[in-house]
């Protein structure tokens, strides 16, 4: 086995680790949103934990921290667009957020 073959194996590895960990952080919500008694503590741990799973993956999958967060913002102003006022507001809110995180 090569030098290089060990690479690639290892990078599928990661891969394949981040995405179980954040289907896991996702599985993790759902139980703590259905059982009331888990602390805005907990499900605060599961957004967070799958918010830096999310950027990890892409990492990993060749995609900067800048794009991400581009494509984030694209997809939120189509949301805008499209729902019902209640979420419209929440998207509209999310991006003035991410926009004031900006340089």
């Amino acid at each position: 086995m090569s030098p290089n073959d060990f690479d690639i194996t290892g990078s599928i590895k990661a891969l394949e680790t981040l995405k179980l960990e954040l289907l896991q952080s996702v599985v993790d919500l759902h139980k703590s949103i259905a059982n009331q008694r888990h602390s805005h503590d907990e499900r605060l741990a599961c957004l967070a934990d799958a918010l830096v799973r999310t950027y990890m993956l892409a990492a990993r999958l060749g995609v900067s921290f800048e794009q991400l967060e581009e494509k984030a913002e694209d997809d939120i102003r189509v949301h805008i667009s499209k729902e019902h006022e209640v979420l419209a507001a929440d998207y509209a809110a999310l991006l003035r957020y991410l926009r004031r995180r900006q340089p």
